[in-house]
């Protein structure tokens, strides 16, 4: 009896070690928030909202922006970056966690360090990516218990295509682009992806397109998944000397 007791008090002693030592490990996360093209972007209108209703296609591509999180003692949340103009409370980033432990009530701070690789203002999503990996992650390191359903919910709260990046991988974005289907990923063999000293942000570049309409084979697309379908060439967006190139 007193063997198996000794073994019972063995195991508890074990598992209380196992789990001091996993919550030491999660004090810190560090992560990776990957950039994203987009095959293909068909504006079709503008909703009632002021948003544009797109059809599109998502690629998650191997750029990306490295992240450490670190829980602090203080209840402050710090978010620091290699960029200045992204440190503090105007990185979408510090909105997130804060909008996440107001609404939960979590106790402690979080201090969020970025390395900025993605281009900014290049269409590559890497605000939005870096904004979505915050949700994934906070839910990690404050141990929220968010399933993938409320991450969504929450992640559409804040932008269009944060949705995308919960998941990554290639998928198909509908209505403002919140709105993700899965589908198998798409091999392209090569890929150039330049980016010009000049940035145009999302908000500039869809505010001077003028002829919006749908793409007729996007259906088509969506049976076959044949790329040559999407090809429709290109628009020339001016503003302020700036020239973007939409497909």
């Amino acid at each position: 009896k007193s063997t198996i007791t000794d073994i019972n008090i063995t195991i508890i002693i074990i598992t209380i070690i196992m789990v001091k030592m996993n919550i030491r490990k999660n004090q810190e996360i560090f992560s990776l928030s990957y950039a994203k093209i987009n095959l293909i972007l068909n504006v079709e209108s503008l909703l009632n909202s002021g948003y544009n209703k797109i059809r599109t296609l998502f690629s998650e591509i191997d750029l990306y922006d490295n992240l450490k999180y670190s829980l602090t003692k203080s209840k402050e949340i710090e978010v620091w970056s290699n960029i200045a103009e992204l440190c503090g409370d105007k990185n979408l980033i510090y909105t997130i966690a804060t909008y996440l432990k107001d609404k939960y009530g979590v106790d402690s701070g979080v201090k969020i360090e970025l390395e900025k690789n993605i281009p900014l203002a290049a269409g590559l999503g890497g605000g939005s990516s870096n904004a979505a990996n915050a949700i994934k992650t906070l839910n990690l390191l404050w141990a929220l218990g968010l399933t993938n359903v409320e991450m969504h919910e929450v992640a559409a709260k804040f932008g269009s295509d944060l949705n995308f990046f919960l998941d990554g991988g290639t998928a198909c974005g509908f209505n403002r682009g919140e709105v993700i289907e899965r589908i198998e990923p798409i091999k392209l063999d090569k890929i150039l992806l330049v980016k010009p000293s000049l940035g145009i942000s999302s908000g500039e570049a869809y505010s001077l397109i003028k002829n919006r309409n749908t793409n007729r084979n996007f259906d088509k697309f969506l049976e076959t998944k044949d790329l040559k379908l999407l090809k429709t060439g290109f628009y020339l967006l001016h503003s302020h000397n700036k020239t973007a190139y939409v497909l």
